[in-house]
């Protein structure tokens, strides 16, 4: 395919995805609640389907669609299996922000820089797993040890999605709402077990209220990663044709 029917074709599959998602997330919002899992899960299927729409040999490309699978998987084991499989989804969901790093690690120009990423990496999940286990002690397992290995990665390649903002703008966007689920679902896990916030406050009001607000960012953000995939599926094919 061309780059010029590459980008009708991209423009088209674009805007129907987006018409679709957008269906979802209004299923999701106001949908009956017997139902919110399945619309859910399949809101998910969809972006990893449209993914694999602009495949090609190159590893930022591959390592998006297999983090996005891998997103799949997780919302597969929290979603449609019944009872959910916390540490299965967690490991799913740790494997997709190894993916995102291992993208974003492509990206850096410099050995240097490559280095020190890695070596701040390595710091901060030994530093942040050593308080977890003194925090939470006896009630210390393997589903914290994945979910606080998953979530400074997640921190990490925030600041380095940011950092290298003009790279990808959409999949920078993208991981900052996914950051905005966890923390809503983590306040409402915390809340009366390891914080106590008063029923009355404002942030006990918006922890609670009765509207969807974790998926509220997750599937845009999906949606975000996913497209950011459409620039660079048509960048590849420009640079091909030039040579």
């Amino acid at each position: 395919m061309d780059n010029s029917r590459l980008k009708k074709f991209s423009v088209i599959a674009t805007t129907i995805f987006l018409c679709v998602e957008l269906v979802f997330f209004a299923l999701i919002m106001f949908g009956p609640g017997n139902l919110t899992g399945i619309f859910e899960f399949s809101s998910i299927a969809i972006v990893f389907c449209f993914s694999l729409l602009f495949f090609a040999k190159v590893p930022i490309i591959i390592l998006t669609e297999v983090a996005l699978f891998f997103t799949m998987t997780a919302d597969f084991f929290l979603e449609i299996v019944t009872p959910m499989m916390q540490a299965v989804a967690m490991t799913s969901f740790l494997l997709v922000q190894l993916c995102y790093f291992a993208r974003l690690f492509i990206e850096l120009k410099t050995k240097k820089w490559r280095i020190i990423n890695l070596s701040i990496r390595a710091v901060a999940i030994l530093i942040a797993t050593l308080i977890t286990i003194l925090v939470l002690k006896d009630h210390f397992d393997y589903l914290s040890c994945v979910s606080i290995v998953y979530f400074v990665n997640l921190l990490l390649n925030i600041a380095l999605a940011f950092a290298e903002f003009k790279v990808s703008p959409l999949f920078a966007f993208g991981l900052l709402l996914f950051l905005g689920c966890d923390v809503f679902i983590g306040l409402q896990a915390a809340a009366g077990v390891y914080l106590d916030i008063p029923t009355t406050s404002l942030l006990y009001q918006i922890i609670f209220m009765p509207f969807n607000i974790a998926w509220f960012c997750y599937l845009p953000s999906q949606v975000l990663i996913a497209t950011s995939l459409v620039k660079i599926k048509c960048k590849s094919t420009t640079v091909l044709i030039e040579n």
